[in-house]
């Protein structure tokens, strides 16, 4: 009995179950979002002043595409600017960390995109003008030099 056992182990057969089990596991899940719907529900995600759980969807795009683009056709014949730098400075600028989302804003910048697309213009300039203003906080809350002596 261990005999056939191990022989059927080893026909062609339990083989290529074995591969195709293997392949099955290692392929992401069919049930996993594509980016461009994680990268969309980011986008949801601060515009509802989430922005804590948006960040790390953000950080994990980035990593894995880390290049900007305006006009990215999607399955469906439909269009998206994916600006993961720039959503990012908008979700670091809510959670109050302005130091980062001044990175992520130069890195947008650095790459042309959101100029480049007319729809992200004015939420440019908010975004410019929150990290203005978190620089004037800043700044109004250090400590005057006499006022150390």
């Amino acid at each position: 009995m261990k005999t056939e056992f191990l022989r059927v182990l080893t026909s062609p057969a339990a083989l290529t179950v074995a591969l195709i089990v293997v392949a099955v596991a290692a392929t992401p899940s069919f049930a996993e979002p594509y980016w461009f719907e994680r990268y969309q529900r980011a986008i949801e995600l601060i515009e509802d002043g989430e922005a804590t759980e948006a960040s790390p969807i953000l950080d994990d795009l980035i990593l894995h595409r880390p290049r900007p683009m305006v006009a990215v056709r999607l399955p469906g014949s439909l269009y998206i600017d994916y600006l993961p730098y720039y959503q990012q400075a908008r979700a670091r600028l809510q959670q109050g960390d302005a130091e980062a989302a001044a990175i992520h804003l130069d890195l947008s910048l650095s790459y042309g995109q959101v100029t480049a697309s007319r729809r992200h213009v004015r939420g440019l300039e908010e975004l410019r003008q929150g990290l203005e203003d978190a620089r004037l906080m800043r700044t109004a809350q250090m400590p005057v030099v006499s006022e150390l002596r």
